[in-house]
């Protein structure tokens, strides 16, 4: 009994930091973001489309939100690339959806721009643990023919 309590209390202690560390790592990556679309249109955007510029930057910061929580937050060591190619699926599924959610939120129920907006991300942000704990770095048995790279 008192093994299977401090079980629990470890498993929460560890989900707790772990909640921390996607904190962190968040901000970080807002932080990159904010920064990396001004420098990358300032180098190379001014000669072409804004949207270059914009698709470019949004891509590396995906990037590096990737690397962040791989490495960072969910210390995870399995397949690179699945992963990689889950996390983008993930991140451009909450993009959309908080769009249509932050359209509809304006449009037809009249919120504010601000906190529709303000809610939208919040509510992508625990979807995005939630998604990225259970799902695309999820701890599972690996297969002998998957690569660690």
């Amino acid at each position: 009994m008192a093994q299977g309590l401090s079980m629990r209390r470890t498993v929460f202690i560890f989900r707790r930091l772990k909640i921390i560390r996607f904190g962190l790592a968040g901000a970080l990556s807002t932080l990159f973001a904010l920064a990396s679309f001004p420098v990358i249109y300032y180098f190379f955007g001014q000669n072409t489309y804004f949207a270059a510029s914009y698709v470019s930057a949004s891509f590396l910061n995906i990037v590096v939100s990737y690397v962040l929580q791989r490495k960072y937050v969910f210390r995870s060591k399995h397949n690179i690339l699945r992963q990689f190619i889950k996390f983008v699926s993930v991140a451009i599924l909450l993009s959309a959806s908080a769009y249509i959610f932050v359209f509809i939120a304006i449009q037809v129920y009249g919120f504010s721009t601000f906190t529709s907006n303000g809610f939208a991300v919040a509510l992508s942000a625990v979807v995005s643990f939630l998604v990225s704990d259970r799902f695309t770095f999820a701890d599972r048995p690996q297969s002998e023919s998957e690569s660690h790279y």
